[in-house]
Protein backbone atom coordinates (compact mmCIF):
# COMPACT_ATOMS: atom_id res chain seq x y z
CA UNK A 1 0.00 0.00 0.00
CA UNK A 2 1.02 3.20 -0.74
CA UNK A 3 0.42 4.23 3.18
CA UNK A 4 2.84 2.30 4.27
CA UNK A 5 5.76 2.63 1.67
CA UNK A 6 8.64 2.45 4.37
CA UNK A 7 11.18 3.93 1.70
CA UNK A 8 9.38 7.37 1.76
CA UNK A 9 9.31 7.52 5.82
CA UNK A 10 11.60 9.97 5.80
CA UNK A 11 10.67 11.80 2.97
CA UNK A 12 7.14 12.25 4.74
CA UNK A 13 8.85 13.14 8.01
CA UNK A 14 10.87 15.95 6.04
CA UNK A 15 7.83 17.58 4.22
CA UNK A 16 5.81 17.47 7.57
CA UNK A 17 8.60 19.40 9.31
CA UNK A 18 9.01 21.78 6.28
CA UNK A 19 5.42 22.31 6.17
CA UNK A 20 4.89 22.31 10.05
CA UNK A 21 7.42 25.54 10.13
CA UNK A 22 6.26 27.52 7.24
CA UNK A 23 2.96 27.40 8.94
CA UNK A 24 5.06 28.76 12.19
CA UNK A 25 5.91 32.03 10.39
CA UNK A 26 3.57 32.25 7.60
CA UNK A 27 0.56 34.12 9.68
CA UNK A 28 2.67 35.90 11.83
CA UNK A 29 5.70 37.55 10.15
CA UNK A 30 3.63 39.94 8.62
CA UNK A 31 2.49 41.06 12.43
CA UNK A 32 5.76 40.77 13.46
CA UNK A 33 7.24 43.55 10.92
CA UNK A 34 4.61 46.06 12.16
CA UNK A 35 5.44 45.92 15.57
CA UNK A 36 8.98 47.72 14.29
CA UNK A 37 7.66 51.20 14.44
CA UNK A 38 8.45 51.41 10.62
CA UNK A 39 6.37 53.61 8.78
CA UNK A 40 2.99 52.83 6.45
CA UNK A 41 5.46 53.99 3.62
CA UNK A 42 8.29 51.65 4.56
CA UNK A 43 5.84 48.61 5.25
CA UNK A 44 4.79 48.90 2.13
CA UNK A 45 7.60 49.12 0.20
CA UNK A 46 8.82 46.05 1.72
CA UNK A 47 5.67 44.10 1.09
CA UNK A 48 6.08 44.98 -2.35
CA UNK A 49 9.81 44.58 -3.19
CA UNK A 50 11.10 41.60 -1.18
CA UNK A 51 8.25 39.11 -3.13
CA UNK A 52 9.86 40.66 -5.73
CA UNK A 53 13.60 40.40 -4.91
CA UNK A 54 12.65 36.30 -3.82
CA UNK A 55 11.92 35.77 -7.57
CA UNK A 56 15.66 35.04 -7.77
CA UNK A 57 15.73 32.56 -5.66
CA UNK A 58 13.71 29.63 -6.95
CA UNK A 59 14.87 30.68 -10.70
CA UNK A 60 18.70 30.77 -10.37
CA UNK A 61 18.62 28.08 -7.41
CA UNK A 62 16.62 25.74 -9.82
CA UNK A 63 18.32 25.80 -12.73
CA UNK A 64 21.67 25.27 -10.72
CA UNK A 65 20.23 22.58 -9.17
CA UNK A 66 18.95 21.04 -12.30
CA UNK A 67 22.66 21.53 -13.99
CA UNK A 68 24.19 19.74 -11.20
CA UNK A 69 22.25 16.90 -11.11
CA UNK A 70 21.42 17.25 -7.18
CA UNK A 71 19.28 18.84 -4.68
CA UNK A 72 20.91 18.18 -2.00
CA UNK A 73 23.72 20.90 -1.74
CA UNK A 74 20.95 23.64 -2.57
CA UNK A 75 18.28 22.25 -0.39
CA UNK A 76 20.68 21.45 2.17
CA UNK A 77 22.08 25.21 2.28
CA UNK A 78 18.22 27.14 1.54
CA UNK A 79 16.92 25.45 5.01
CA UNK A 80 20.23 26.21 7.35
CA UNK A 81 20.01 29.84 5.80
CA UNK A 82 16.28 30.43 6.85
CA UNK A 83 16.56 28.00 10.01
CA UNK A 84 19.30 30.89 11.04
CA UNK A 85 17.78 33.73 9.37
CA UNK A 86 14.24 34.23 10.58
CA UNK A 87 15.13 33.73 14.25
CA UNK A 88 17.38 36.61 14.16
CA UNK A 89 14.47 38.56 12.88
CA UNK A 90 13.77 39.02 16.75
CA UNK A 91 17.08 41.03 17.28
CA UNK A 92 16.21 44.03 14.82
CA UNK A 93 15.46 46.64 17.23
CA UNK A 94 12.36 48.47 17.13
CA UNK A 95 12.11 52.02 16.24
CA UNK A 96 12.14 53.79 19.32
CA UNK A 97 9.81 56.77 19.65
CA UNK A 98 10.82 60.05 20.60
CA UNK A 99 9.88 60.66 24.26
CA UNK A 100 6.28 63.04 24.53
CA UNK A 101 6.97 66.22 24.40
CA UNK A 102 5.84 68.47 27.32
CA UNK A 103 3.57 70.85 26.57
CA UNK A 104 4.23 73.77 29.33
CA UNK A 105 7.70 73.57 28.14
CA UNK A 106 6.88 73.64 24.83
CA UNK A 107 4.91 76.67 24.79
CA UNK A 108 5.69 79.96 25.38
CA UNK A 109 4.89 80.96 29.22
CA UNK A 110 3.75 84.14 31.32
CA UNK A 111 4.88 83.57 35.23
CA UNK A 112 3.49 86.27 37.25
CA UNK A 113 3.64 87.16 40.65
CA UNK A 114 3.38 89.88 43.47
CA UNK A 115 6.78 90.72 42.00
CA UNK A 116 6.38 91.02 38.60
CA UNK A 117 6.38 89.26 35.50
CA UNK A 118 8.82 86.64 33.85
CA UNK A 119 8.79 84.79 30.09
CA UNK A 120 9.92 81.61 29.97
CA UNK A 121 10.81 79.37 27.22
CA UNK A 122 11.99 75.58 26.92
CA UNK A 123 15.47 75.46 27.06
CA UNK A 124 15.25 72.11 24.67
CA UNK A 125 18.87 71.34 25.09
CA UNK A 126 20.29 74.59 23.74
CA UNK A 127 21.67 77.51 24.88
CA UNK A 128 19.32 80.49 26.14
CA UNK A 129 18.93 83.04 23.77
CA UNK A 130 20.30 86.76 24.99
CA UNK A 131 17.09 89.11 25.43
CA UNK A 132 16.24 91.84 22.82
CA UNK A 133 14.97 95.33 23.76
CA UNK A 134 12.76 95.85 20.93
CA UNK A 135 9.33 95.93 21.82
CA UNK A 136 6.84 92.90 21.26
CA UNK A 137 3.52 92.53 21.74
CA UNK A 138 2.06 89.20 23.18
CA UNK A 139 -1.29 87.99 23.95
CA UNK A 140 -1.59 86.20 27.60
CA UNK A 141 -4.88 83.86 28.26
CA UNK A 142 -5.97 80.63 29.94
CA UNK A 143 -4.09 81.89 33.65
CA UNK A 144 -4.38 79.48 35.98
CA UNK A 145 -2.44 79.50 39.52
CA UNK A 146 0.08 77.01 40.51
CA UNK A 147 1.62 76.61 43.88
CA UNK A 148 4.33 74.33 45.35
CA UNK A 149 3.86 70.78 46.42
CA UNK A 150 1.78 70.95 49.38
CA UNK A 151 0.29 74.23 49.52
CA UNK A 152 -3.28 73.88 48.98
CA UNK A 153 -4.47 76.22 45.69
CA UNK A 154 -6.29 79.49 46.54
CA UNK A 155 -10.09 80.02 45.71
CA UNK A 156 -11.24 82.62 43.42
CA UNK A 157 -9.64 83.11 39.95
CA UNK A 158 -6.36 84.37 39.03
CA UNK A 159 -6.17 88.41 38.16
CA UNK A 160 -3.53 90.46 35.73
CA UNK A 161 -2.71 93.66 37.38
CA UNK A 162 -0.75 96.72 35.13
CA UNK A 163 0.42 99.36 37.55
CA UNK A 164 1.19 103.05 36.79
CA UNK A 165 2.36 105.31 39.40
CA UNK A 166 -0.73 105.38 41.75
CA UNK A 167 -2.84 103.56 39.21
CA UNK A 168 -3.50 100.14 38.87
CA UNK A 169 -5.59 98.12 36.33
CA UNK A 170 -6.65 93.97 36.98
CA UNK A 171 -8.56 92.27 34.37
CA UNK A 172 -9.52 88.40 35.23
CA UNK A 173 -7.36 86.20 32.69
CA UNK A 174 -9.16 82.68 33.96
CA UNK A 175 -9.54 79.38 31.74
CA UNK A 176 -12.64 80.31 30.00
CA UNK A 177 -12.51 84.12 28.73
CA UNK A 178 -10.97 86.86 26.96
CA UNK A 179 -7.24 86.99 27.31
CA UNK A 180 -5.16 90.62 27.89
CA UNK A 181 -2.79 91.79 25.07
CA UNK A 182 0.23 93.85 26.07
CA UNK A 183 3.30 95.41 24.59
CA UNK A 184 6.60 94.84 26.20
CA UNK A 185 10.16 93.85 25.55
CA UNK A 186 12.86 91.38 27.42
CA UNK A 187 16.30 92.89 27.71
CA UNK A 188 17.85 90.96 29.69
CA UNK A 189 18.40 86.93 30.40
CA UNK A 190 17.77 86.25 33.91
CA UNK A 191 20.69 84.20 35.19
CA UNK A 192 19.25 80.74 36.74
CA UNK A 193 21.10 77.42 37.72
CA UNK A 194 21.85 75.27 34.82
CA UNK A 195 19.59 72.40 35.81
CA UNK A 196 16.82 74.89 35.09
CA UNK A 197 15.27 73.51 31.71
CA UNK A 198 13.79 77.16 31.02
CA UNK A 199 15.23 80.95 29.98
CA UNK A 200 13.59 83.61 31.84
CA UNK A 201 13.48 86.85 30.71
CA UNK A 202 12.13 90.04 32.88
CA UNK A 203 8.66 91.60 31.44
CA UNK A 204 9.54 95.39 31.43
CA UNK A 205 8.49 98.33 29.23
CA UNK A 206 5.08 97.59 29.41
CA UNK A 207 1.99 99.23 27.49
CA UNK A 208 -1.49 99.19 26.59
CA UNK A 209 -2.51 101.12 23.83
CA UNK A 210 -1.37 104.48 24.11
CA UNK A 211 -0.89 104.32 28.18
CA UNK A 212 2.50 102.89 29.75
CA UNK A 213 3.02 101.10 33.03
CA UNK A 214 5.52 100.31 35.26
CA UNK A 215 4.90 96.82 36.13
CA UNK A 216 2.70 93.62 35.56
CA UNK A 217 2.25 91.84 38.50
CA UNK A 218 -1.40 89.05 40.06
CA UNK A 219 -2.49 88.56 43.15
CA UNK A 220 -1.52 85.32 44.41
CA UNK A 221 -0.96 84.22 47.92
CA UNK A 222 2.60 83.27 49.09
CA UNK A 223 4.14 79.92 47.36
CA UNK A 224 1.98 80.32 44.73
CA UNK A 225 1.86 81.92 41.40
CA UNK A 226 -0.18 82.59 38.27
CA UNK A 227 0.83 80.48 34.96
CA UNK A 228 -0.60 81.64 31.46
CA UNK A 229 -0.03 80.94 27.75
CA UNK A 230 1.80 83.45 26.40
CA UNK A 231 2.20 83.77 22.50
CA UNK A 232 4.30 86.96 20.64
CA UNK A 233 1.69 89.04 18.27
CA UNK A 234 4.17 91.16 17.03
CA UNK A 235 5.50 91.04 13.16
CA UNK A 236 7.23 94.08 12.97
CA UNK A 237 10.36 92.32 14.97
CA UNK A 238 11.53 88.88 14.66
CA UNK A 239 10.09 86.16 16.98
CA UNK A 240 12.60 85.47 19.98
CA UNK A 241 11.14 81.98 20.00
CA UNK A 242 11.39 80.47 16.73
CA UNK A 243 8.52 78.55 15.91
CA UNK A 244 9.20 74.61 16.48
CA UNK A 245 12.05 75.14 18.48
CA UNK A 246 11.80 72.53 20.91
CA UNK A 247 10.28 70.46 17.92
CA UNK A 248 11.84 66.74 18.45
CA UNK A 249 13.42 65.04 15.39
CA UNK A 250 11.71 62.15 13.98
CA UNK A 251 13.02 58.70 14.86
CA UNK A 252 15.70 57.42 12.37
CA UNK A 253 14.42 54.20 11.55
CA UNK A 254 17.24 53.39 8.31
CA UNK A 255 19.46 50.93 11.10
CA UNK A 256 15.98 48.93 11.64
CA UNK A 257 14.55 49.36 8.00
CA UNK A 258 18.20 48.33 6.19
CA UNK A 259 18.71 45.27 8.66
CA UNK A 260 15.24 44.28 8.52
CA UNK A 261 15.10 43.88 5.04
CA UNK A 262 18.40 42.44 4.50
CA UNK A 263 17.20 39.61 6.34
CA UNK A 264 14.00 38.92 5.25
CA UNK A 265 15.55 39.32 1.43
CA UNK A 266 17.93 36.01 2.84
CA UNK A 267 14.45 34.51 3.69
CA UNK A 268 12.51 35.53 1.06
CA UNK A 269 15.57 33.93 -1.58
CA UNK A 270 15.99 30.87 0.50
CA UNK A 271 12.45 29.69 1.26
CA UNK A 272 10.98 29.60 -1.84
CA UNK A 273 13.88 27.92 -3.10
CA UNK A 274 13.77 25.39 -0.51
CA UNK A 275 9.89 24.76 -1.12
CA UNK A 276 10.98 23.93 -5.07
CA UNK A 277 13.90 21.57 -4.09
CA UNK A 278 11.61 20.07 -1.65
CA UNK A 279 8.82 19.20 -3.56
CA UNK A 280 10.95 18.54 -6.89
CA UNK A 281 12.87 15.62 -4.43
CA UNK A 282 9.15 14.36 -3.52
CA UNK A 283 7.90 13.65 -6.77
CA UNK A 284 11.49 12.14 -7.65
CA UNK A 285 11.05 9.70 -5.16
CA UNK A 286 7.31 9.17 -5.72
CA UNK A 287 7.84 8.07 -9.74
CA UNK A 288 10.83 6.04 -8.13
CA UNK A 289 8.68 3.97 -5.83
CA UNK A 290 5.31 4.54 -7.73
CA UNK A 291 3.19 6.52 -4.77
CA UNK A 292 0.63 9.02 -5.83
CA UNK A 293 1.75 12.48 -4.40
CA UNK A 294 -1.26 13.15 -2.38
CA UNK A 295 0.10 11.30 -0.03
CA UNK A 296 3.30 12.90 0.75
CA UNK A 297 1.54 16.44 0.14
CA UNK A 298 -1.00 14.72 2.66
CA UNK A 299 1.97 14.47 5.02
CA UNK A 300 3.52 18.41 4.86
CA UNK A 301 -0.08 19.97 5.14
CA UNK A 302 -0.63 17.73 8.31
CA UNK A 303 2.09 19.54 9.21
CA UNK A 304 0.85 22.81 8.53
CA UNK A 305 -2.69 21.92 10.40
CA UNK A 306 -0.72 20.63 13.55
CA UNK A 307 1.93 23.69 14.10
CA UNK A 308 -0.23 26.65 13.04
CA UNK A 309 -2.29 26.73 16.16
CA UNK A 310 0.67 25.64 18.19
CA UNK A 311 2.44 28.52 17.40
CA UNK A 312 -0.33 30.97 17.89
CA UNK A 313 -1.68 29.56 21.56
CA UNK A 314 2.30 29.96 22.43
CA UNK A 315 2.15 33.43 21.28
CA UNK A 316 -1.19 33.96 23.33
CA UNK A 317 0.05 32.54 26.49
CA UNK A 318 3.86 34.46 26.13
CA UNK A 319 1.51 37.54 25.86
CA UNK A 320 -0.60 36.89 29.04
CA UNK A 321 2.55 36.01 30.80
CA UNK A 322 4.71 38.75 30.27
CA UNK A 323 2.17 41.17 29.61
CA UNK A 324 3.53 42.18 25.64
CA UNK A 325 3.33 40.56 22.40
CA UNK A 326 6.17 38.17 21.36
CA UNK A 327 6.53 36.41 17.99
CA UNK A 328 9.50 34.39 19.78
CA UNK A 329 7.96 30.99 20.36
CA UNK A 330 7.00 30.71 16.46
CA UNK A 331 10.55 31.59 15.65
CA UNK A 332 12.25 29.27 17.71
CA UNK A 333 9.67 26.37 16.86
CA UNK A 334 10.20 26.99 12.95
CA UNK A 335 13.98 27.22 13.89
CA UNK A 336 13.72 23.47 15.31
CA UNK A 337 11.73 22.25 12.51
CA UNK A 338 14.37 23.23 9.52
CA UNK A 339 16.74 21.95 11.76
CA UNK A 340 14.90 18.60 11.74
CA UNK A 341 14.38 18.69 7.78
CA UNK A 342 17.98 19.56 7.42
CA UNK A 343 18.91 16.36 8.73
CA UNK A 344 16.82 14.64 6.66
CA UNK A 345 17.56 16.45 3.62
CA UNK A 346 20.75 14.83 4.33
CA UNK A 347 20.37 11.33 3.91
CA UNK A 348 16.60 10.88 2.25
CA UNK A 349 17.91 9.11 -1.71
CA UNK A 350 17.10 11.54 -4.12
CA UNK A 351 17.36 9.88 -7.34
CA UNK A 352 20.34 11.94 -9.24
CA UNK A 353 18.71 13.60 -12.33
CA UNK A 354 20.55 13.84 -15.62
CA UNK A 355 22.86 16.39 -16.79
CA UNK A 356 24.51 17.88 -19.78
CA UNK A 357 23.56 21.23 -21.66
CA UNK A 358 21.65 18.60 -24.30
CA UNK A 359 19.58 17.48 -21.81
CA UNK A 360 18.86 20.40 -20.59
CA UNK A 361 18.54 23.50 -22.28
CA UNK A 362 16.06 21.55 -25.31
CA UNK A 363 13.90 19.97 -22.76
CA UNK A 364 13.34 23.17 -21.21
CA UNK A 365 12.67 25.40 -24.03
CA UNK A 366 10.22 22.33 -25.17
CA UNK A 367 8.32 22.56 -21.59
CA UNK A 368 8.33 26.35 -21.08
CA UNK A 369 7.66 27.49 -24.89
CA UNK A 370 4.54 26.76 -25.57
CA UNK A 371 0.95 28.05 -24.97
CA UNK A 372 -0.91 25.93 -22.51
CA UNK A 373 2.31 26.78 -19.94
CA UNK A 374 2.21 30.22 -20.61
CA UNK A 375 -1.35 30.40 -20.22
CA UNK A 376 -1.11 28.58 -16.82
CA UNK A 377 1.47 31.13 -15.24
CA UNK A 378 -0.49 33.70 -16.10
CA UNK A 379 -3.53 32.38 -13.94
CA UNK A 380 -0.94 31.34 -11.63
CA UNK A 381 0.14 35.16 -10.97
CA UNK A 382 -3.40 36.01 -10.56
CA UNK A 383 -3.89 33.35 -7.56
CA UNK A 384 -1.01 34.25 -5.96
CA UNK A 385 -1.27 38.13 -6.17
CA UNK A 386 -4.53 37.57 -4.48
CA UNK A 387 -3.60 35.35 -1.90
CA UNK A 388 -0.19 37.40 -1.39
CA UNK A 389 -2.65 40.37 -0.38
CA UNK A 390 -4.45 38.01 1.89
CA UNK A 391 -1.25 37.00 3.71
CA UNK A 392 -0.27 40.20 4.29
CA UNK A 393 -3.04 41.99 5.63
CA UNK A 394 -5.61 39.28 6.37
CA UNK A 395 -3.86 37.82 9.55
CA UNK A 396 -3.50 41.89 11.07
CA UNK A 397 -7.40 42.42 10.32
CA UNK A 398 -8.12 39.56 12.82
CA UNK A 399 -6.41 41.43 15.61
CA UNK A 400 -7.08 44.60 14.92
CA UNK A 401 -11.06 43.06 15.27
CA UNK A 402 -9.88 41.75 18.54
CA UNK A 403 -9.12 38.37 17.66
CA UNK A 404 -6.12 35.92 19.10
CA UNK A 405 -3.00 34.58 17.89
CA UNK A 406 -4.64 31.38 18.03
CA UNK A 407 -7.62 32.36 16.42
CA UNK A 408 -4.78 33.35 13.60
CA UNK A 409 -3.07 29.89 13.03
CA UNK A 410 -6.31 28.19 13.01
CA UNK A 411 -7.08 30.36 10.36
CA UNK A 412 -4.32 29.20 8.20
CA UNK A 413 -4.90 25.78 9.29
CA UNK A 414 -8.79 25.58 8.48
CA UNK A 415 -8.93 25.16 4.46
CA UNK A 416 -5.89 22.76 4.90
CA UNK A 417 -7.60 20.40 7.18
CA UNK A 418 -11.02 19.97 5.00
CA UNK A 419 -8.72 18.83 2.13
CA UNK A 420 -6.98 16.38 3.97
CA UNK A 421 -9.64 13.23 3.31
CA UNK A 422 -8.97 14.13 -0.35
CA UNK A 423 -5.38 13.78 -0.76
CA UNK A 424 -5.33 9.74 -0.60
CA UNK A 425 -6.24 10.05 -4.34
CA UNK A 426 -5.36 13.90 -5.45
CA UNK A 427 -3.33 13.01 -8.54
CA UNK A 428 -6.66 10.93 -10.48
CA UNK A 429 -8.74 13.61 -8.96
CA UNK A 430 -6.97 16.32 -10.62
CA UNK A 431 -6.67 14.28 -13.74
CA UNK A 432 -10.25 13.80 -14.01
CA UNK A 433 -11.17 16.84 -13.45
CA UNK A 434 -8.38 18.97 -15.51
CA UNK A 435 -6.31 21.78 -14.17
CA UNK A 436 -7.44 24.53 -15.93
CA UNK A 437 -11.30 23.64 -14.54
CA UNK A 438 -9.58 24.10 -10.71
CA UNK A 439 -8.01 26.99 -11.31
CA UNK A 440 -11.38 28.75 -12.79
CA UNK A 441 -12.79 27.57 -9.31
CA UNK A 442 -10.00 28.70 -7.42
CA UNK A 443 -10.71 32.23 -9.29
CA UNK A 444 -14.72 32.34 -8.22
CA UNK A 445 -14.24 31.08 -4.66
CA UNK A 446 -11.45 33.84 -4.18
CA UNK A 447 -14.53 36.36 -5.43
CA UNK A 448 -16.77 34.51 -2.79
CA UNK A 449 -13.49 34.99 -0.08
CA UNK A 450 -13.01 38.55 -0.80
CA UNK A 451 -16.60 39.50 -0.36
CA UNK A 452 -17.47 37.47 2.79
CA UNK A 453 -14.20 39.59 4.27
CA UNK A 454 -15.72 42.70 4.06
CA UNK A 455 -18.92 41.49 6.14
CA UNK A 456 -17.06 39.41 8.92
CA UNK A 457 -16.69 41.81 11.75
CA UNK A 458 -16.46 38.39 14.52
CA UNK A 459 -12.79 37.07 14.22
CA UNK A 460 -14.13 33.30 14.88
CA UNK A 461 -16.04 33.87 11.71
CA UNK A 462 -13.01 33.99 9.51
CA UNK A 463 -12.47 30.39 10.31
CA UNK A 464 -15.63 29.51 8.07
CA UNK A 465 -14.04 31.70 5.38
CA UNK A 466 -10.68 30.68 5.37
CA UNK A 467 -12.07 26.94 4.84
CA UNK A 468 -12.57 28.11 0.93
CA UNK A 469 -8.82 28.05 0.94
CA UNK A 470 -8.62 24.78 0.29
CA UNK A 471 -9.96 25.21 -3.29
CA UNK A 472 -8.01 28.48 -3.43
CA UNK A 473 -4.68 27.77 -2.31
CA UNK A 474 -4.08 23.85 -1.37
CA UNK A 475 -5.72 22.31 -4.24
CA UNK A 476 -5.03 24.50 -6.80
CA UNK A 477 -0.85 24.77 -6.16
CA UNK A 478 -1.00 20.59 -6.15
CA UNK A 479 -2.66 20.92 -9.67
CA UNK A 480 -0.04 23.56 -10.75
CA UNK A 481 2.94 21.16 -9.15
CA UNK A 482 1.83 18.24 -10.95
CA UNK A 483 1.38 20.08 -14.11
CA UNK A 484 4.55 21.33 -13.85
CA UNK A 485 6.11 17.82 -13.50
CA UNK A 486 3.59 16.58 -16.51
CA UNK A 487 5.41 19.14 -19.02
CA UNK A 488 8.82 18.55 -17.69
CA UNK A 489 11.39 16.46 -18.16
CA UNK A 490 14.01 15.10 -15.28
CA UNK A 491 17.12 17.37 -16.25
CA UNK A 492 14.37 20.65 -15.85
CA UNK A 493 11.78 19.43 -13.34
CA UNK A 494 13.53 21.78 -10.72
CA UNK A 495 13.64 24.90 -13.29
CA UNK A 496 9.89 24.41 -13.92
CA UNK A 497 8.79 23.67 -10.36
CA UNK A 498 10.70 26.75 -9.90
CA UNK A 499 8.58 29.34 -13.08
CA UNK A 500 5.36 28.10 -11.35
CA UNK A 501 6.67 28.90 -7.68
CA UNK A 502 7.97 32.48 -9.15
CA UNK A 503 4.34 32.89 -11.16
CA UNK A 504 2.58 32.71 -7.93
CA UNK A 505 3.52 36.50 -7.89
CA UNK A 506 1.54 38.29 -11.24
CA UNK A 507 -0.21 40.62 -12.32
CA UNK A 508 -4.24 40.67 -12.40
CA UNK A 509 -4.99 39.94 -15.79
CA UNK A 510 -3.87 37.24 -15.85
CA UNK A 511 -7.40 34.99 -15.18
CA UNK A 512 -9.27 36.72 -18.18
CA UNK A 513 -6.20 36.05 -20.56
CA UNK A 514 -5.86 32.31 -18.97
CA UNK A 515 -9.37 31.62 -19.58
CA UNK A 516 -9.52 33.08 -23.16
CA UNK A 517 -6.44 31.13 -24.61
CA UNK A 518 -7.52 27.66 -23.20
CA UNK A 519 -10.77 27.89 -24.45
CA UNK A 520 -10.47 29.68 -27.68
CA UNK A 521 -7.45 27.77 -28.33
CA UNK A 522 -9.71 24.18 -27.43
CA UNK A 523 -12.55 25.64 -29.43
CA UNK A 524 -10.41 26.50 -32.55
CA UNK A 525 -8.15 23.26 -32.92
CA UNK A 526 -10.38 20.36 -31.48
CA UNK A 527 -8.70 17.96 -34.10
CA UNK A 528 -5.25 18.74 -32.62
CA UNK A 529 -3.88 16.14 -30.07
CA UNK A 530 -3.06 17.30 -26.89
CA UNK A 531 0.68 18.62 -27.37
CA UNK A 532 4.21 17.21 -25.95
CA UNK A 533 7.70 15.63 -26.45
CA UNK A 534 5.95 12.42 -26.94
CA UNK A 535 2.46 12.20 -28.18
CA UNK A 536 0.39 11.59 -24.91
CA UNK A 537 -3.00 8.94 -24.61
CA UNK A 538 -5.98 10.32 -23.56
CA UNK A 539 -7.67 8.81 -20.16
CA UNK A 540 -10.62 6.71 -19.90
CA UNK A 541 -12.77 5.75 -17.55
CA UNK A 542 -15.46 3.22 -18.48
CA UNK A 543 -15.52 4.84 -22.00
CA UNK A 544 -15.88 8.34 -20.88
CA UNK A 545 -13.16 10.96 -21.64
CA UNK A 546 -11.48 12.29 -18.85
CA UNK A 547 -10.49 15.93 -18.84
CA UNK A 548 -6.92 15.59 -17.70
CA UNK A 549 -3.91 16.24 -20.01
CA UNK A 550 -1.10 14.82 -18.26
CA UNK A 551 -0.24 10.99 -17.30
CA UNK A 552 0.30 10.17 -13.86
CA UNK A 553 3.84 10.70 -11.92
CA UNK A 554 4.17 6.65 -12.03
CA UNK A 555 4.42 6.72 -15.39
CA UNK A 556 6.52 9.29 -16.21
CA UNK A 557 10.01 9.07 -17.18
CA UNK A 558 9.97 5.44 -17.35
CA UNK A 559 13.23 3.98 -15.46
CA UNK A 560 13.82 7.07 -13.21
Amino acid sequence: MTLCKTPLLPLRVMLFSFYGGVSCVLPFVALHMSTLGLSAAELGWLQTVLPLAGCAGPLLGGALADRLGSYRPLLVGALLLCAAAYPCLMLVPAVQPPPPADAELEALTFLCTDQGGLLAAARCQQPCRLGDPRPRQYYLERCAFTCRPGVPLPSGLPHLCLTSGENTVCELVADVGDGLVVNGSVPRLLEQPDERRQCSYPLVDLARGHQTFDALTCRAPPQCHVSCHARQLSVGAPPLWAAGRCRRPPPDGRLTFWLYFGLRAVTELCLPLALVLVNTSALALCRRHGSDYGWEAACGLLGLVTFAPICGYLIDVHEKLFKYLDFRPSFYVFCALMLICVILASVVPVPPAPTGRRDYLRPLAKSLCNLEFFSVLCVLMLLGTLWGFLEAYLYDHVSALGGSQLQNGLSLAAGTALLLPFLARAEPLINYCGHHHIFIIALIIYIVRYVSYAYILVPWLFLVAESLEMFTVHLAWLAAVLFAASQSRPATEATAQAVITVAHFGVAGGAVLYMLLYYCCRALRPHRPPYGRHKREMYSSNGAMLNGTYAPLKSRHNGI
